[in-house]
């Protein structure tokens, strides 16, 4: 078997000694954690050969972590050193009925403070992960998806992204081919094609738009702040995309969120959704497009769904989605 190469951020994770809280301990404990070396250090256990990659700081913790990660058999010759510090977690062991703990403690970890080129990184991660998945028999559809904040009711507080391999069309994806197939058949036209078209026509909802993608508030926004991008060429999904069509992506993706920071003086909840299709008859008609949405109304306010939008899916907003566009065009 070849090396298995898993990457992703190690943090330095405090806890307190046993049961005890946080604050009632003198001391906490030392180690380091992180998804993807925990699934690296798993393996090599197992007597696989795993490689682990990622960037820790400069310092006496990176070090210390890295020699962890080597006494632990991974190879760590291709980790980067430098950057920010470590980022750190507390956890509070759970005890009869209290529930552990974990508390959060991560600077830069929103994908708005990205750098190009690590935006970049992110995307070919999605991209790659979306190949693979594709190809594995009963996978239907492949999401990647991202969450901030905790007001649309994550259970992990820090910015974090996840990919979902779906055994079968999600009801939403079904719905959107359906009424795609649909506007075929009546005019001969790609339903996603022609809404692009038309908000490019219009103008007055388009927030940013460059040779290769563009950003709208869709016309029939349901959510406060909802931002649709789009490629300008007709993809199925991210494998679809050309090189400078990746850049390009990562480079208007970053824009879009940098103009959420700047609406409020703090960090906008926000998810993100990616719209991904096979090349296949059913999902023919599906056309590559990311969906970002928050639930902020403003400064201080969220939209919470009532009877129209909780029963009968027929949303209200006190805002229009030309003036939304407006603001968000403003916040260069």
């Amino acid at each position: 078997m070849g090396v298995i190469v898993c990457f992703g951020e190690l943090m330095l994770r405090l806890s307190p000694p046993g049961d005890e809280r946080f604050f009632q301990s003198p001391s906490l404990r030392t180690y380091f954690g992180g998804s993807e070396a925990n699934v690296a250090v798993g393996l090599a256990h197992l007597g696989t050969r795993a490689s682990y990659v990622t960037r820790l700081p400069a310092n006496a913790i990176g070090d210390a972590a890295l020699a962890v990660l080597r006494a632990e058999g991974l190879d760590t010759r291709h980790i980067l050193r430098g950057g920010p510090r470590m980022g750190i977690y507390y956890v509070e062991s759970g005890a009869d009925l209290r529930p552990m703990r974990v508390v959060y403690d991560r600077a830069g970890s929103s994908f708005s403070q990205l750098d190009a080129p690590h935006a970049r990184l992110v995307v070919d991660a999605w991209r790659h992960r979306t190949a693979d998945l594709m190809t594995r028999p009963g996978i239907a559809n492949v999401f990647c998806f991202e969450n901030r904040g905790e007001e649309i009711g994550v259970t992990l507080t820090h910015p974090h992204g996840q990919i979902y391999g779906y055994p079968y069309l999600p009801p939403r994806a079904a719905l959107m081919l359906r009424e795609a197939r649909a506007h075929a058949d009546r005019t001969g036209g790609n339903l996603f094609t022609d809404i692009l078209a038309n908000e490019v026509a219009d103008g007055s909802r388009v927030i940013a738009r460059t040779k290769l993608f563009t950003a709208f508030v869709p016309f029939a926004a349901r959510w406060p702040v909802e931002v649709h991008i789009y490629p300008n060429r007709f993809v199925h999904n991210l494998v679809d995309l050309r090189d400078p069509e990746l850049d390009g992506f990562a480079q208007i993706y970053l824009d879009v969120l940098g103009r959420f920071d700047r609406m409020y003086p703090t960090a906008l909840p926000y998810i993100s959704a990616l719209h991904q299709y096979a090349n296949t008859g059913e999902q023919r008609e599906g056309y590559f497009h990311v969906e970002l949405m928050s639930v902020r109304r403003s400064a201080s306010k969220l939209k919470f769904l009532a009877g129209s939008e909780s029963a009968m899916d027929a949303f209200i907003s006190d805002v229009t989605p030309e003036s939304v566009a407006q603001r968000l065009r403003e916040l260069r």
